[in-house]
């Protein structure tokens, strides 16, 4: 192994980024600036690029668990919080652009960030989305963790959320830890009961997407419900 001091300047990341700009820098340097150190076995580098396979490339990263992170060499605890505060702002920034536009116009980035958000999570989630007349994205709340079913989530605490925001739309979203993307019963009869009490409350339920590592799929593309 060869240690970093040992590397000529233009390969070591930190050196390198100064001289030719961050853009010049691999994945895998620019993970080692993030972890800054390897082990007394391995150079920051090798350390970086097992996190990569790890977690399967770029788009992995934000799925790993503290535990995850931990388990790769040279990645205290210390270290793993401070990757996932960098994933973590990652995924607001991306939410942070979506919101200045309307998602349907851009329907490939709003799913690239829906899996990235949700699609590695080990226990499900439910995300309610609130958009505006031009659907644009107002905000979102995580609202549930566990096994959706038509009477674990409370659809007044759901709309007062929504007439807080303004909102005109809503979309939820849960993910499959299982990789399935068929939508079980209680996801059919949950989705119903919010259809219902958004046409009560003059708000839409403009979907109801379940996302997976496996894709992403819409319950309302694929069953047929009242709007009455």
């Amino acid at each position: 192994m060869r240690k970093m001091n040992e590397m000529p300047k233009t390969e070591q990341p930190r050196e390198k980024a100064v001289m030719y700009g961050i853009t010049a820098l691999s994945n895998v340097e620019l993970l080692a600036i993030m972890l800054r150190t390897g082990t007394k076995d391995k150079n920051v580098l090798d350390c970086a690029s097992e996190l990569l396979d790890r977690s399967g490339g770029l788009s992995g990263l934000p799925r790993l668990s503290l535990g995850d992170l931990c388990a790769v060499s040279g990645i205290s605890k210390v270290k793993a919080v401070q990757l996932q505060a960098c994933f973590e702002l990652v995924q607001r920034i991306s939410a942070e652009e979506l919101a200045v536009e309307n998602i349907t116009e851009h329907p490939e980035k709003f799913e690239a960030w829906l899996r990235i958000r949700l699609g590695g999570k080990m226990q499900e989630e439910l995300l309610v989305i609130y958009l505006n007349r031009a659907k644009q994205i107002l905000g979102m709340d995580t609202v549930f963790r566990g096994t959706l079913d038509s009477a674990a989530v409370s659809p007044r605490e759901v709309f007062r959320n929504a007439l807080s925001r303004h909102a005109r739309y809503l979309i939820l979203v849960h993910n499959h830890p299982s990789g399935s993307l068929k939508p079980s019963s209680q996801d059919i009869n949950f989705t119903s009961r919010m259809i219902e009490a958004g046409n009560t409350m003059g708000i839409d339920i403009m979907d109801h997407l379940i996302v997976s590592q496996n894709g992403i799929s819409s319950i309302l593309a694929c069953h047929q419900f009242c709007s009455d």
